[in-house]
């Protein structure tokens, strides 16, 4: 026997694309390959290598399981970095290896996006609401995912782009205010403060997206009268019989209340006209109905007109409020039980609704017994129902008991109060089998004890029959019952770390009743003491009160987060005490925050902490975990650190300026000095030495001060010189670094030489017009345009420009002028993801003064359509119950997707976005849904296109093709069937519903309930795996005669029914 390889191992990657961006906290940084093969891949044989580290299958950070393999990086990747990643080794079972690696790379991205500018400044003081708001908004790494973008005022709900009121140019967010309905808008009067906020995420692919979330404030002046409404709430409901309404009217210089006028329904009342109705009293304004409203009647209150003793009018006239007369108390009743319950604690469930203003779930009780539950402790809300589950029961009711329900529930009616309902129900409980229940350990705990005794609780008023409890269990085990205890002893030792699972399958009382619902406790066996990694330093330290940190973890139990703690000397930090941080996984100890700015002096010492210089402190590291019963896990570690000097380097010098100053001007000359400890600044230090013979040394001296921003800058100008003289300059600098009171630890130094240069005028300026600097073109020959202005006037032709690298000027054929406009149209085309700079190197004004060469922008040039790639097996066709789910991810690498422009169809339908039909579950990504007949074959129809500006965007199809699963009823033939070794009728089959898509589990008993057989089913076609042979468990030919069969599928009966064996 010999087999055909049908070549080598095919390589996937799943998470995240090639030239992605992740944005994963440290613990979740990783990323997923599919390694398939038709001959099956050799785990064993597979090497990934990560930034140059080779790993294998046995390494901690990688998992290999059905063909998917899980790299999780312990050693976390910093912001920017670049991943690179090499499958370089895999073989399947014949021995085929892969021919070449398969490489690919990603980037981490942990930063948000950030607003550079905007329009507006915080708590600035405008006339009215803008009618727009201008954002430019950044980021450098994944970029800026437009579809995220939202605003919202206030606590107001959000809206985006697709509502139509923000547009995004890929820099510049602009919120069009005056579009907002005036729900939204309209609400706000002078006076108020607007808080505009923005949600933004960056467009990573795996793990959250970073986002920012910030709000800017600004402040409308005052105006006229400022009206809101007291009593009753805006849109909100009354029980009154005859309402009334409470108005707040307010106006620093007074309101004229002849001057009020207000619409009730229709009607107009001024204070003249209706003085029993209305009355205007200090700042409120009080309506009185003159008659009672209908139960379920909406009243609408508009103050019409209001002006202020300056004849000022109503701000934001006219203001209008509704409200709804509630007078019905909610209707509750008694879902389940009805008359019986089968169980002693059953589920109870019961339906509350309220129609106009709806039920106030806080003022819900139930009362079973001498027991009361309310939302949230106890009572739940599945659905439209509110549901008290069986576990939240105090009782445990007995055989026979008559049960009272009592309920209290009111609605939502707020002026004159709520209406409230009372009303009590009864059912009574049937017998039951013996109650199991779980004593110890507790459930999902974790023990570090190696071995150790299980015990249920197993009760029931008629008794218990010892002999019909049946117990499963992980591991090999004895049992014995003891006072309505049952204890499961294990045989032996468990293994570290092991989970453990005990089931009680089954007990029945002395009058035959049973038990329907297993009991399972499953906890965990924890013998490992915490891990620590990543201490940092590991041993010389430079700074007095340098940060000392290291990462705890316990993978089973946890870490006890009030057990670890550091001791340095006779010095002991917990995460209690000040200077400490401890966010359950990473221990900073800071000594900074616990000296909180003292400094250092011998008085101080021990008050703070601080590492002295050319000293070693030992520093031992105490932990344990949260594994109980035999005691917990303890770890005990140390490290030991060297202090050496924190600063032996001078100051450093950076962005001096200027560099060209006018002749016949004084001016100063600044810098950036900047040093870790500090810079010295005093009468005489820094200061700068200066000539304009070519050599600093001996020339004059100016001391330099830091600003209020820490610029440093000279203390007086220097004089004005003529042109074309060229000032020579070194500054001279010492650092701050005086630890423990030593002046002899400063270090000092000059910068490198320097020079002004003393010019006459500029040249000219100029802008990009086309493409817009940023933006993304699908144009292979896209133009560009450039506007050159100088106020004495430009000499176009005097041009000198530098387009992808390559330098043009008027003389080249790529190059017209049109009058202060330069325009260069390409002879060859750009290539696709081709990043074009644009730079101006020179032009001449009328006066002959030289621009300086500068980047006018870049664009980018993408000629590629986006990537429609599956989420699911390509051969993954078959749809469950004809119910079609599928996702899909649609990216771009280089323009990005265009979210509109996405269009699916299935057969002739085109499936929407309104309706439900689509939706986005992470960024990038799109699940499409539909219900189609059994059998019906479906071809789904993908197009997206990408968000190129100039030119028609790239534009991509793909097309899937899926069958609905068959509609399969329960069925069992044939009957009877004879294993007589005939070959006639051997077996018997078995159908269910979805037995094409998902496996189940067959039972085969004897007609008094004893287990015969049992296997699992995988997913199958007709006659496949779905049969019984007519033997036992054990391989023995069963008797013949009648047998029933039940079909499960998570624990649910899918089909049961009886069989007939013969011979």
């Amino acid at each position: 026997v010999f087999v055909i390889s049908s070549g080598p191992p095919v390589v996937e990657m799943i998470s995240p694309t090639d030239s992605g961006f992740i944005s994963c906290e440290p613990w979740e940084q990783g990323f997923v390959l599919l390694i398939t093969d038709p001959q099956g891949v050799v785990p064993e044989s597979i090497e990934v290598m990560v930034n140059g580290e080779t790993f294998g299958v046995s390494a901690p950070e990688v998992t290999f399981s059905n063909d998917t393999l899980y790299f999780l990086s312990s050693s976390p990747w910093a912001d920017g970095d670049r991943v690179d990643v090499s499958v370089v080794r895999a073989y399947d079972s014949t021995g085929v290896g892969l021919s070449v690696p398969y490489s690919f790379c990603f980037f981490v991205d942990l930063t948000p996006p950030y607003i550079v500018s905007s329009s507006i400044s915080d708590f600035d003081t405008v006339d009215a609401v803008p009618d727009s708001l201008l954002f430019d908004i950044v980021d450098e790494l994944a970029g800026v995912d437009s579809a995220s973008i939202s605003a919202h005022l206030d606590t107001f709900p959000s809206f985006g782009i697709d509502d139509g009121f923000i547009r995004f140019d890929g820099l510049t967010a602009t919120v069009y205010l005056s579009s907002l309905p005036d729900s939204l808008i309209g609400i706000y009067h002078g006076g108020d403060t607007v808080a505009i906020c923005l949600e933004v995420m960056d467009r990573t692919e795996m793990c959250e997206p970073n986002l920012l979330d910030t709000c800017i404030h600004f402040v409308i002046s005052s105006g006229g009268p400022v009206a809101e409404l007291i009593l009753p709430h805006d849109s909100g409901f009354v029980s009154c019989d005859t309402p009334y309404v409470v108005i707040s009217l307010f106006d620093p210089d007074g309101v004229d209340g002849s001057s009020i006028l207000l619409d009730v329904d229709g009607t107009e009342y001024s204070i003249a006209g209706s003085p029993d109705n209305l009355v205007f009293s200090g700042d409120t304004l009080y309506f009185f109905y003159p008659d009672s409203l209908p139960d379920g009647a909406c009243s609408v209150v508009s103050l019409v007109r209001a002006d202020d003793s300056l004849s000022n009018p109503l701000t934001n006239a006219p203001r209008s409020w509704s409200f709804t007369v509630d007078r019905t108390a909610p209707d509750v009743s008694l879902v389940s039980p009805v008359d019986t319950a089968s169980t002693p604690a059953p589920e109870i469930v019961l339906h509350i609704e309220d129609a106009l203003s709806g039920i106030d779930t806080s003022s819900i009780v139930v009362v079973i017994g001498m027991y009361a539950y309310r939302f949230g402790e106890g009572l739940v809300l599945e659905g439209d129902n509110f549901v008290i589950p069986s576990d939240s029961l105090d009782t445990l009711f007995l055989s026979g008991d008559t049960v009272s329900v009592c309920v209290h529930a009111c609605d939502m009616a707020e002026l004159c109060g709520a209406n409230c309902t009372d009303i009590c129900f009864e059912f009574v409980i049937g017998g039951a089998g013996p109650q199991i229940v779980s004593l110890y350990p507790e459930p999902w705990s974790f023990s570090s004890c190696s071995t150790g005794v299980v015990i249920f609780s197993v009760t029931d008023p008629d008794g218990v029959l010892p002999e019909s409890v049946r117990v499963e269990a992980t591991f090999g085990f004895t049992q014995s019952f003891h006072a309505d205890s049952l204890f499961i002893t294990p045989v032996s030792a468990f293994e570290e770390d092991a989970a453990v699972r005990v089931i009680v399958v089954s007990a029945c009382d002395s009058v035959g009743n049973c038990t329907e619902v297993p009991e399972t406790l499953s906890y965990f066996v924890d013998v490992t003491p915490p891990v620590v990694s990543n201490i940092s330093p590991m041993d010389t330290i430079r700074a007095s009160e340098s940060q000392f940190s290291f990462d705890v973890l316990d993978t089973l139990s946890g870490v006890d987060t009030d057990s670890v703690y550091i001791e340095i000397g006779s010095r002991r930090f917990g995460v209690a005490d000040s200077g400490v941080g401890f966010d359950g996984e990473r221990f900073i100890f800071d000594p900074s925050v616990l000296n909180a700015g003292m400094l250092w002096s011998p008085d101080v010492d021990s008050i703070g902490f601080w590492f002295h210089e050319d000293s070693t402190y030992c520093v031992n590291i105490h932990s344990a975990d949260r594994a109980g019963y035999c005691g917990e896990n303890l770890l005990d570690t140390s490290v030991c650190l060297y202090v050496a000097d924190d600063d032996i380097e001078p100051p450093a010098f950076s962005d001096f300026s200027p560099s060209f100053v006018l002749a016949g001007a004084v001016f100063y000359i600044s810098c950036e000095i900047t040093d870790t400890s500090g810079v010295l600044d005093d009468t005489t230090l820094p200061y700068l030495v200066w000539d304009t013979d070519g050599d600093p040394v001996g020339g004059d001296t100016i001391p330099l001060t830091a600003n209020l921003s820490g610029r440093f800058i000279t203390d007086i100008p220097l004089p004005a010189l003529s042109e074309g003289t060229v000032v020579v300059y070194q500054v001279f600098a010492c650092d701050n670094d005086t630890d423990f009171a030593e002046p002899s630890d400063r270090a000092c130094g000059f910068s490198d030489v320097e020079t002004v240069l003393v010019v006459n005028a500029t040249g000219p300026s100029a802008v990009l017009l086309l493409p817009a600097d940023g933006s993304f073109s699908s144009c292979e020959y896209q133009e560009v345009s450039i506007l050159l202005s100088d106020q004495n006037g430009v000499v176009p032709e005097s041009s000198v420009v530098s387009i992808a690298g390559v330098v043009y000027t008027v003389d080249s054929s790529e190059v017209s002028i049109s009058g202060d406009t330069l325009v260069f149209a390409p002879s060859e085309p750009f290539a696709t993801s081709e990043t074009v700079y644009v730079v101006l190197l020179d032009a001449l004004d009328s006066l002959g003064n030289h621009s300086l060469p500068e980047t006018l922008g870049i664009f980018f040039v993408d000629l590629v359509p986006p990537e429609i790639t599956p989420s699911f097996h390509p051969a993954d066709t078959l749809l469950s119950g004809g119910l079609f789910s599928r996702s899909f991810v649609l990216e771009d690498d280089f323009a990005g997707v265009d979210t509109a422009s996405i269009l699916v169809v299935a057969n002739t339908d085109t499936l929407s976005f309104d309706f439900g039909w689509i939706d986005f579950p992470t960024l990038g990504q799109i699940t499409a849904h539909g219900q189609f007949q059994p059998g019906e074959e479906v071809v789904v129809t993908i197009s997206v296109s990408d968000r190129t500006l100039y030119c028609e965007p790239n534009r991509a199809t793909s097309v899937f093709r899926f069958v609905a699963e068959h509609l399969v009823p329960c069925d069992a033939y044939p009957i009877p069937f004879t294993p007589n070794g005939d070959a006639y009728n051997p077996v018997v089959w078995f159908s269910y519903p979805g037995m094409e898509t998902e496996g189940a589990e067959l039972y085969i008993y004897t007609v008094r309930g004893r287990e015969v057989f049992h296997k699992h089913i995988p997913p199958t076609v007709a006659e496949g795996e779905n049969f019984w042979d007519g033997r036992t468990n054990e391989g023995n030919p069963a008797p013949i005669g009648a047998y029933t069969y039940i079909i499960l599928r998570d624990g649910k009966s899918l089909c049961s029914g009886t069989v007939l064996l013969a011979r």
